[in-house]
């Protein structure tokens, strides 16, 4: 049986995870001991300071702001059952738009502020509000994402005055700065309804929210006037909030929290390998361990 000197592997590696020149295929760690370029990827869920790893030569960034908060939605008070009333959806949050930049290893050198922008707040049901904006995101000065406009409140006036506002849909944000830089996307428009009591029921539904480049359009609630309003749905990953619904019930509802952002950094680094057996020789000192499924701390690992 051939032994080897393992390195001083970190404990519970994730699939991909980079300890100098090896790599974690999912079951054992693999040497990659041939010069070339290996990948690196960063991912930045909340705000943090970047570090470049190792060898950096080009760090791909790619920011998205974070999406707006839906709009709230209140239905109307029929006075008796022989009087209409309105139905109402809330409006969708916009998402953050998308930024992304190629750097060289020299413009990130000692690292960089990420800021994470933070998802709009829910809208009131209260007339002419709007679910909150998102937040931006940003590398630095380098790669900036703006967030989503939040999406309409939706709230019907007395029954005799008939006037529900609209809850239209929020703009997603604007362009900011990157070698791309594109507008998020808009949330959909809610539902307004005129209701008979005299009906059997009442369906209204709210705006969806604006679908962002790393997280998917929430669906906007639906209250079928059985129970009470419904809140909108919370975005994720700088996708907008969607509208909240509240059909002849008279109950008001919150539209649905946007998606904070994200950053996302892919580095291509330069991997100058000089021993050919990723640093476990037989002489670097260690302790000698048999290669197999039950190698050093219970990981097997490959330096062939």
């Amino acid at each position: 049986m051939n032994s080897r000197v393992a390195p001083p592997f970190p404990p519970n590696p994730a699939f991909g995870d980079v300890f100098g020149n090896w790599v974690w295929s999912g079951s054992r760690w693999v040497c990659t001991n041939t010069n070339g370029i290996r990948i690196v990827t960063q991912v930045f869920p909340a705000s943090a300071p970047y570090m470049p790893s190792p060898g950096l030569v080009t760090a791909v960034v790619e920011c998205v702001g974070g999406g707006a908060g839906g709009g709230g939605a209140l239905s109307s008070v029929p006075p008796s059952f022989t009087v209409e009333a309105w139905s109402c959806g809330g409006g969708g949050g916009g998402s953050g738009g998308y930024s992304r930049i190629a750097l060289a290893s020299g413009l990130v050198a000692g690292g960089v502020n990420v800021t994470i922008g933070a998802g709009g707040a829910g809208g009131p049901a209260t007339v002419q509000t709007t679910g909150g904006a998102g937040g931006v995101t940003s590398f630095g000065a380098l790669c900036v994402a703006n967030g989503g406009n939040g999406g309409g409140s939706n709230v019907s006036g007395a029954p005799s005055a008939l006037d529900p506002s609209v809850g239209y849909g929020g703009l997603g944000g604007g362009p900011g700065i990157g070698d791309v830089a594109v507008w998020g996307n808009s949330g959909g428009s809610g539902g307004t309804e005129v209701f008979n009591p005299n009906l059997a029921n009442s369906v209204v539904w709210g705006g969806f929210g604006g679908a962002s480049f790393f997280g998917s359009s929430p669906s906007g609630a639906v209250d079928l006037a059985q129970g009470g309003g419904i809140a909108g749905n919370n975005g994720t990953f700088g996708a907008g909030g969607s509208g909240a619904a509240s059909a002849v019930n008279t109950r008001p509802a919150v539209g649905g929290v946007g998606g904070s952002g994200l950053c996302v950094v892919t580095e291509y680094c330069w991997a100058d390998v000089t021993d050919p057996g990723c640093g476990c020789g037989p002489t670097s000192g260690g302790a000698r361990v048999a290669i197999g499924s039950q190698g050093w701390q219970g990981y097997g690992f490959d330096n062939d």
